[in-house]
């Protein structure tokens, strides 16, 4: 189904937020799970991990989920996670827009090339409790929900 495609979804959000947040200087992790952060370099003090969540073609527009982590290392008081939270929100505003949403191109693999099929926007965002890893890194979860429509 085009323009429907969790493939879909999952590469446009990946590659609009990994791009849009390393323009930033902020570092990006396609990840599953938090339970191991030695993964990322120790010289890195904050980041965003990204997994997708729940996925609804169902609905009307269409609603997917990216589960965004935002992590801070040497940060008690949790300012540096705050302004990694106000820089990944800042990606997705656009104030020329009327709704001041950002559309961001949604694009689907069609005969083994990505092409746009529509366009995804940032429609409400759940942020849960911040809280502390085992080596005191904080971690601030947040579900990014996306709607989208497809311009066939």
């Amino acid at each position: 189904m085009v323009g429907l495609t969790k493939y879909g979804f999952k590469v446009s959000a990946y590659n609009y937020i990994e791009s849009a947040l390393n323009a930033k200087g902020i570092h990006f992790v396609s990840d599953k799970s938090l339970t191991d952060n030695t993964k990322t370099d120790s010289s890195i003090l904050s980041w965003v991990s990204v997994n997708v969540g729940a996925f609804d073609v169902d609905s009307s527009p269409a609603e997917g989920t990216v589960n965004a982590y935002i992590l801070t290392r040497q940060d008690p008081e949790g300012l540096n996670n705050d302004k990694v939270f106000d820089e990944l929100l800042g990606i997705f505003s656009d104030p020329t827009a009327s709704d001041g949403n950002k559309r961001i191109p949604f694009k689907e693999l069609n005969g083994g090339v990505m092409v746009e099929t529509g366009v995804m926007w940032l429609a409400r965002i759940l942020v849960s409790d911040s809280f502390f890893l085992q080596d005191e890194t904080k971690v601030c979860p947040a579900q990014l929900v996306f709607s989208w429509v497809v311009s066939l």
